[in-house]
């Protein structure tokens, strides 16, 4: 998006809203919020390990890209 033209932040925002939203559901044991697939969902989260960058992502605790994707 931020190739598109729109701001950085707003896009930031954006996709953080989306995982915090994702994550409450979990937590509270509900269906994900939207009508998006799991291999969907998997696909987003490999793009956000990708982008943050596989060093990162290590050292705040996180593994492969798929291992990421799967939690």
């Amino acid at each position: 998006m931020v190739n598109r033209g729109k701001p950085r932040n707003k896009v930031a925002c954006a996709i953080g809203r989306k995982l915090i939203t994702y994550g409450w559901h979990i937590l509270r044991g509900d269906p994900t919020p939207n009508r998006d697939s799991e291999a969907f969902f998997k696909r987003k989260m490999r793009g956000f390990h990708q982008t943050i960058g596989a060093k990162r992502m290590h050292e705040i605790g996180h593994g492969t890209r798929d291992e990421f994707a799967e939690t």
